[in-house]
C-alpha cells in the first residue's frame, strides 16, 4: 500500500556536507581496475570518485558545523543517522555517543535508519516530516554518512562509489529555509518482479496530489541517487514518466550512496519544484520538494 503524507508546513532550514577528495576515474588504475571498467563507469556517467582523507567523526563534525554554529536552534528532538557501510551496531553506537556529547545535541534522542540502502536519507526526510508535523516547535537533525572502507572495492559492478557525509535540520519554520517538503510517499514491496509496478502508482498518487499531470514534468525536476545510467532510465521507464533525470554530480562525485539526491538537489538549478527518487531493494521513497530561495549550504 502506498503512504502518501501532504505536509503543510515542513522546511529544510540547512543544510551541511563534507565531501572527499576527487580523483579522477583514471586513478582507478592504482587500485587493480581495469581500463575496460573505467570506461564501462564513464559510459555510465561517472567521471570521478571521491576518496575521504580523514575519519568518520571529522566528516561528520564539517558537515554539521556551519549548521550548528549558524543557527538559533529551538529544539533539535531527534538525530536520524543512516549510513550503509557502517559495519555494525557498535560503530553506529560510537557514533550516536559523540554525536550527543556535542552541547546542541546533548538532549536529542539519535535514531539510526539502515535498512534502506540508497534510500536512507530520503527515508530519514520522510521520518522527519512526521516528527515535525506532530510536533511543530521542535528541529529534527538528519544525517547520512557513507565511506567505502579501505577492505572493500571501490567500484561495485558499473557503479564507483564515492565518500560523502550529508546533514540537514528539518523544522516547520520557513524564515530562509533553501527549501520546502510539499509531501512524501514510500511503497514496500518483498517480491522484486513487482516493484516497479507499485513505484508507478506510488507516483502517481504523490503527483495527483498536486494535480502535477506527467505531460508537465518538463516543469519539474526529477533527481534520483547517481545510478548508472541504464538504471535510472529503467527506474524512470518503469514510473511511466517522459522526462530527463537531472543529476548533476554524477559526473564530478561518483555514487555517494543515499546523499547523492541531496547533493543533486542543492546543485539543480533547472526548476522550483524537484520530484525525488530513491530506491532499495524493497521499498520506495519519494518527495516533492520546493525550493524557496537561492540554494546554499
Amino acid at each position: 500500500m502506498d503512504r502518501i503524507t501532504e505536509l503543510k508546513s515542513v522546511y529544510i532550514s540547512a543544510i551541511g556536507m563534507s565531501l572527499g577528495i576527487p580523483y579522477s576515474l583514471d586513478n582507478l588504475l592504482s587500485k587493480n581496475i581495469s581500463s575496460r571498467q573505467i570506461n564501462f563507469l564513464k559510459r555510465n556517467g561517472y567521471r570521478y570518485y571521491l576518496e575521504a582523507d580523514q575519519s568518520i567523526r571529522r566528516m561528520i563534525d564539517d558537515a554539521l558545523r556551519n549548521i550548528l554554529n549558524n543557527q538559533e536552534h529551538r529544539q533539535i528532538s531527534h538525530v536520524i543517522v543512516s549510513s550503509v557501510t557502517l559495519p555494525n551496531s557498535k560503530s553506529f553506537s560510537s557514533l550516536a555517543s559523540h554525536l550527543v556529547a556535542n552541547p546542541e545535541l546533548s538532549k536529542s534522542h539519535v535514531i539510526c535508519n539502515t535498512v534502506y540502502g540508497c534510500a536512507n536519507l530520503v527515508s530519514s526526510l520522510i521520518l522527519a516530516g512526521q516528527i515535525i508535523s506532530n510536533s511543530p516547535k521542535t528541529e529534527v537533525l538528519c544525517l547520512n554518512i557513507d565511506l567505502s572502507s579501505r577492505s572493500d572495492p571501490r567500484v561495485v559492478g558499473d557503479c564507483v562509489h564515492s565518500d560523502a557525509a550529508v546533514a540537514f535540520l528539518v523544522s516547520a519554520h520557513a524564515d530562509n529555509s533553501p527549501f520546502q517538503v510539499l509531501a512524501t510517499g514510500s511503497t514496500y514491496c518483498l517480491n522484486r518482479n513487482h516493484r516497479f509496478r507499485q513505484h508507478k502508482e506510488c507516483i502517481s498518487s504523490l503527483l495527483s496530489t498536486f494535480s502535477i499531470h506527467k505531460e508537465k514534468m518538463n516543469q519539474v525536476s526529477v533527481i534520483t541517487p547517481n545510478y548508472p545510467k541504464p538504471f535510472v532510465n529503467t527506474l524512470i521507464h518503469s514510473a511511466g514518466l517522459k522526462c530527463e533525470v537531472e543529476l548533476p554530480t554524477r559526473g564530478s562525485y561518483g555514487h555517494c550512496y543515499a546523499n547523492d539526491p541531496f547533493l543533486n538537489l542543492i546543485s539543480s538549478d533547472k526548476n522550483p519544484l524537484a520530484l525525488v527518487l530513491a530506491v532499495s531493494d524493497f521499498s520506495f521513497h519519494t518527495s516533492i520538494i520546493r525550493a524557496l530561495r537561492t540554494k546554499s549550504c
